[in-house]
């Protein structure tokens, strides 16, 4: 797989990347299924809501044009499912600092998936963050 493609706020290029129609991140979560998944009796979510969020603001494909101070993007390559694998098994690697931390706020976690170091980030048990850190 290779390296996500970063863009700085105060860069004019995007590496080529454009603005995707609204659209399109429906459609590729269209039969995106939820993921549960529970830590020492406490309850982790990946929803739709949660991976639209991920998918518009690092997707290259997907991405909602909105960049901040420091943008990373998601290899392109990378599916609905594949964004879902990689998260699942971060979660993994941390699964004591989950069921420490719990799910009353809201926290992130690191791991590694493919070679790539990635951030998760929760607010009260429901994934609400994913990119890749440089």
């Amino acid at each position: 797989m290779k390296p996500p493609v970063e863009v700085f706020k105060n860069s004019s290029a995007t590496h080529g990347i454009k603005k995707a129609k609204p659209h399109e991140v429906v459609n590729e979560l269209e039969t995106f299924q939820s993921r549960k998944y529970i830590f020492g009796g406490q309850s982790f979510l990946i929803d739709k809501r949660g991976m639209k969020h991920i998918l518009e603001r690092h997707h290259p494909n997907l991405w909602d044009g909105s960049v901040k101070s420091q943008q990373s993007f998601l290899n392109k390559e990378m599916t609905v499912n594949d964004v879902a694998d990689a998260i699942e098994s971060i979660m993994k690697q941390n699964r004591e600092e989950l069921i420490k931390k719990g799910t009353k706020f809201s926290y992130q976690i690191r791991g590694t998936y493919m070679g790539q170091q990635y951030v998760v980030g929760f607010q009260k048990g429901r994934v609400d963050q994913f990119y890749p850190e440089k």
